[in-house]
């Protein structure tokens, strides 16, 4: 196995971990929004609906 082959494998490995490690981040804005809703669904519907024309 070439160095070249090595280096690219290991930074594509790492490229890997860190776009995985930004998935299972709790600082995501669905996580947050999702967070948000279950604390107070009846809030989060209020301001949802609010301005909605239907």
């Amino acid at each position: 196995m070439s160095i070249e082959y090595t280096n690219k494998l290991i930074s594509e490995i790492d490229l890997y971990i860190s776009n995985l490690h930004k998935f299972l981040s709790y600082d995501t804005e669905h996580f947050r929004l999702t967070k948000t809703f279950l604390e107070n669904p009846e809030k989060m519907l209020h301001y949802l609906l609010e301005n909605k024309d239907i």
